[in-house]
């Protein structure tokens, strides 16, 4: 009887093992976003919008397991990414637009330099 006990206790942990790997590995495959997953969110929420995670869902294709929950992430994450990548650009644009400013400067004194100097030779 301890026997079959320790038996049946055996293979207990192994169905829980087993169903924690399933679930690892599960978990790990929805870590990462097919382009079409996303593809699904940004059409969903352009057309139900932000909040209307459920209907997203059942109205798109996404992986077994996503949750409304999951969307949102995804979601906020998009945002978030977009608007780091906006105020980069917008950084960069900034710079640009000092550094023109800083040459055309430098053109003028240079020009201006050179009139000075011209009408030094003539007098």
């Amino acid at each position: 009887k301890e026997r079959e006990k320790r038996e049946k206790e055996r293979k207990r942990k192994e169905r829980e093992e087993k169903k924690a790997r399933e679930k690892a590995q599960q978990q790990r495959q929805l870590e990462f976003w097919s382009e079409q997953e996303i593809l699904n969110l940004r059409a969903g929420v352009g057309i139900y919008g932000e909040e209307s995670w459920r209907e997203i869902m059942s109205n798109y294709s996404f992986k077994p397991g996503r949750t409304k929950e999951h969307l949102e992430d995804k979601w906020y994450n998009l945002q978030q990414r977009e608007q780091l990548e906006r105020q980069a650009r917008e950084k960069e644009r900034r710079e640009q637009r000092e550094h023109q400013k800083l040459v055309e400067q430098r053109r003028r004194e240079e020009r201006e330099e050179l009139l000075r100097q011209a009408s030094k030779k003539k007098e």
